[in-house]
């Protein structure tokens, strides 16, 4: 469920997208029921890279890139990573949430077939309000 930001003119909803991921970064799934007119280049799963639909276009070579290597990498010793990312390409403030799916039957058979739960909030204007 969507964040509730609370301000002096009462609570409402921050636009969120929840993305499934396989163990190679690629959109399985998009769900965009609280993304409302945000998050336009998550289209349906194209089995592209998370990057590639979050940055259309983009080199690679972004603060994005940068802060998505570390998390996904963190996953390694943990089950969620929170973490917010100012981004230039898009000129947004986001809250993004890396989580594991639970695993089912044998750990070492299922490795490859692990999947990843992505959460992306704009926080850009309840941030910029303050």
């Amino acid at each position: 469920m969507a964040e509730i930001i609370s301000q002096a003119s009462g609570p409402k909803w921050a636009p969120q997208i929840v993305v499934l991921l396989d163990d190679e970064t690629r959109v399985l799934s998009v769900n965009r029921s609280l993304a409302g007119t945000n998050f336009e280049s998550f289209s349906e799963p194209t089995l592209q890279p998370v990057h590639t639909q979050f940055h259309p276009g983009c080199d690679g070579k972004c603060r994005f890139t940068e802060m998505w290597n570390k998390a996904w990498a963190g996953l390694k010793s943990r089950d969620s990573i929170e973490w917010e990312l100012e981004d230039s390409e898009l000129d947004k403030l986001f809250r993004l949430n890396l989580s594991l799916t639970p695993e089912f039957g044998d750990v070492e058979n299922n490795r490859r077939e692990r999947q990843v739960l992505l959460t992306i909030t704009d926080i850009t204007k309840y941030r910029r309000e303050y």
